[in-house]
This record gives C-alpha cells, structure tokens and sequence, in this order.
C-alpha cells in the first residue's frame, strides 16, 4: 500500500496481514505530490505504481504509471495520463484506462508491463467513464465497472474478452463501484461502494452577543 511514514514522507510499505507488522519497500522525495496505486510483480522484483509530480505538465496529468526495480533501484515511466491500473495475474500485462484529448472518450487498454504500445480493448460512449478495472483469474478477459454522466450514479460491472469486442453485462448495480479485485478461484470478489450525501445544517445562538459601544 502507499501512504506515509510517522515523519510525513511518502512510500510504499508492505504490510503482514497477520501481524500488521509493516515495511517500508521505496520512499519518494518531495517531487511526489501523491502515489494512488501500487502492486507487487508476482515474482516480488519488481514494483507497479500510479503517481502524480508536482512539476508535471498538465498533459501528464492525472498521474503517471512506473515500474520499479528492486534490485537495480531503476525506475521506468510506462504511461503518462492513465486511470485504474490493474497488472495480471502472470505479471506480464497491464491495463489502465486513458482519456482521448481528440475525441474525450475513455479507452480501456492494454500493454507490456515491461513497457510498449499499448492496444486498445474498448472505447467507450459519451459521458461514459470506467471507475475500476480487474483482471480475470485466467489472464483472458478484464472486469470493469463504468458509469454515466457522473460516478455518484450507480456503477455498472461488465466483462470484456481480450479476443471480442463486445463486452458482457454482469448484472451487478452500485454506487460509486470502485478498487474491484477477483479471488483467484474466479467465483468471489471484493470492491468498495459507497453514497454520497450532503447536508445543510443550521446553527442558532452560537455567536457571542455583541455589545453596544
């Protein structure tokens, strides 16, 4: 996970579910403005994360992905301006999604999580946008929620093959659908929902009573 340690600063730690003893894995300067996502390579060598600069162009933004090695301490920049990263079960692929700045339609794509051209899966319609992205068990299909006009709308989950272009409606229905993950076994999943709401509240009689001078 990413956080920050006792004395501000920004990194990446590993946390023993069992103990909650944690570790931290790699820390970042100041330069870092936020780290929104990160993943062990299924080998432990290699770490995957979305982070955001504070000195980057507007057209970098959201954030940047990168992939950094253990061993060497390199870090590589994979792909500027993307959303809900997920890497695959096999450590091989990653997908994200990215916004098209001609046409500003979401994509859903795929590409090496070594770094390459990235294909696109699947673009979407206007005032549509994805909110989460999984992988499936087997490497062979992605998992996605997606929304109309704005996300505190219900989300809806759908399946995409990488062979077809049509995706699959899975049925399922919620609000603000997001951090998706699939249990290996491919019969469970675990996501967050949740509702936003905003009140308007009135307070009486708490000011001091003012004097006349």
């Amino acid at each position: 996970m990413s956080g920050e340690d006792s004395s501000g600063q920004l990194g990446i730690f590993e946390i023993d579910v069992q103990t909650g003893y944690s570790k931290k894995l790699k820390t970042f300067g100041p330069d870092f403005d936020t780290i929104f996502w990160a993943n062990w390579s299924p080998d432990k060598k290699k770490l995957y994360y979305r982070g955001r600069k504070l000195d980057e162009p507007i057209e970098k933004l959201p954030s940047i992905l990168y992939v950094y090695d253990i061993e060497s301490g390199r870090e590589q920049e994979l792909i500027s301006h993307c959303l809900n990263p997920s890497l695959s079960p096999n450590g091989d692929w990653l997908a994200f999604t990215k916004v098209s700045w001609e046409t500003l339609l979401d994509n859903l794509y795929v590409m090496p999580s070594s770094g390459g051209d990235p294909r696109k899966i699947l673009t979407l319609g206007k005032n549509e946008a994805f909110s989460t992205t999984a992988w499936a068990p087997d490497g062979k299909s992605l998992v996605f929620a997606k929304y109309k006009d704005n996300i505190n709308n219900k989300c809806s989950l759908w399946q995409i093959s990488l062979d077809e272009e049509k995706p699959q409606k899975l049925g399922l229905e919620m609000n603000r659908l997001k951090h998706l993950s699939l249990h290996p076994d491919g019969q469970s999943m675990a996501f967050c929902s949740s509702t936003l709401s905003v009140d308007i509240w009135v307070m009486e009689n708490f000011l001091p009573l003012i004097k006349k001078q």
